[in-house]
């Protein structure tokens, strides 16, 4: 089940198109070789590091996880994921509202007082986005592999993601009611996108396009969505590493450029 969710995951729409950039660090398009490592490795479902013990720990036995070779468990661990997620959530809205700006809808990021509870969506326009509704919209990125999902995700692509995009509508089904344009945009750790965020981010690139006349807005759209969702996934993995112990001992990340050099 594991395998085939990450390969129906993976050669799905726009899922890989971090392999088609143009590595130009001045665009945020280039990874450093720690990263790109575990990008590959998570691609191909091959070895990331040594089997270790995670610094969380398992509420029913009270002691650390453990971390296979794959090191998929950073995915899923709310401990040792955390700040990877957050900055992975952080620089997608980013770059979301950036590319709105580029198209001449400005926003606003993380607004207070549009619903009648403590929820906030992670943005919404100023002026109406299309059919005279203000957009509103929430990121999410589902892990693809977490043991809830990829029996459902080994069948159908993209299953995590509209499970995601299910629950932001259901969160923020009073503002659909309020006659606002809300859109999930729901990701998938193995790069694979829901239905609705798919056509949105399109949408949007093309909208870029028609504002700037840049003929490939929505190819660095999603290459810059694909190149952040890399870099959040290497940050989860790498974070289950106790702060006392050095990444190299886990990871051997000195492994290729010593290799080159011997060669």
């Amino acid at each position: 089940d594991e395998d085939k969710a990450r390969l129906r995951a993976v050669s799905s729409e726009h899922a890989s198109d971090w392999l088609n950039c143009v590595p130009l660090p001045s665009m945020s398009l280039k990874l450093n070789r720690q990263t790109l490592r575990i990008a590959v490795a998570l691609r191909l479902g091959a070895k990331i590091c040594r089997s270790h013990k995670c610094h969380c720990i398992n509420k029913d036995t009270k002691q650390p996880n453990t971390v296979d070779i794959k090191g998929l468990h950073g995915l899923s661990c709310a401990s040792a994921g955390g700040k990877g997620r957050i900055a992975r959530h952080d620089r997608a809205n980013d770059l979301i509202h950036r590319a709105l700006a580029s198209a001449n809808y400005h926003c606003i990021l993380e607004p207070t007082g549009l619903c009648r509870d403590e929820k906030r969506p992670d943005g919404f326009s100023l002026y109406p986005y299309t059919e005279g509704k203000i957009l509103a919209w929430d990121y999410t990125c589902r892990n693809t592999l977490a043991d809830s999902y990829k029996v459902h995700t080994a069948v159908e692509v993209g299953y995590a993601a509209m499970q995601g995009e299910k629950d932001k509508y259901d969160n923020y089904k009073d503002l659909v009611n309020d006659n606002y344009h809300v859109v999930p945009i729901a990701h998938k750790t193995m790069g694979s996108w829901a239905p609705d965020s798919l056509k949105f981010i399109k949408d949007l690139g093309s909208r870029i396009t028609e504002a700037t006349g840049e003929k490939r807005a929505k190819s660095f759209l999603f290459q810059s969505l694909s190149m952040n969702l890399q870099r959040g996934n290497a940050l989860c993995v790498m974070g289950t590493v106790a702060h006392h112990r050095k990444l190299e001992e886990i990871y051997n990340l000195g492994t290729i450029q010593t290799q080159e050099q011997e060669s």
